[in-house]
């Protein structure tokens, strides 16, 4: 694939999710992800356009390359664990989350993401907590959903 075609590609793609045209950004990346399968940056990109078009089978096969490339990747880690919530995939998320709150501890995101998937797997002790954490993270917050 010509380079400077691939720029293009690339540059369209970025130009659509800033536009949070994520659907349409879709083809572009795949079509270049699928000539460079290693580039991470590109892989989050089309990952995210996944994750923000609904489309989370997708979205959990991209994460797992993703982590599979770079297992510290925080946003993916989040990602990841927001497409397996949309799933009901609730315990499958948690040790996700747990992570995700490893590598950032002072986010508050991964705990409200926790309480979240702990609270509708039927543990609501545990998301009580994380949702108390979350709140000590973010005080002003009170039951708001996880950032993307």
């Amino acid at each position: 694939m010509d380079p400077t075609f691939v720029m293009a590609k690339v540059n369209l793609s970025k130009a659509l999710i800033q536009t949070k045209d994520f659907e349409a950004a879709i083809p572009p990346l795949e079509e270049v992800t699928t000539k460079i399968p290693r580039n991470v940056d590109l892989l989050v990109l089309l990952e995210l356009a996944y994750v923000r078009s609904g489309h989370y089978p997708e979205t959990i096969r991209e994460a797992h390359r993703v982590l599979e490339l770079m297992p510290g990747h925080f946003r993916s880690h989040m990602m990841l664990a927001r497409a397996l919530i949309h799933e009901g995939k609730f315990e499958e998320a948690v040790p996700i989350l747990k992570e995700a709150a490893s590598l950032e501890p002072k986010l508050p995101g991964p705990h409200w993401l926790l309480a979240e998937a702990y609270n509708k797997s039927g543990h609501k002790e545990e998301g009580a907590k994380e949702a108390a954490e979350a709140n000590l993270l973010q005080p002003n917050a009170v039951g708001a959903a996880a950032p993307d």
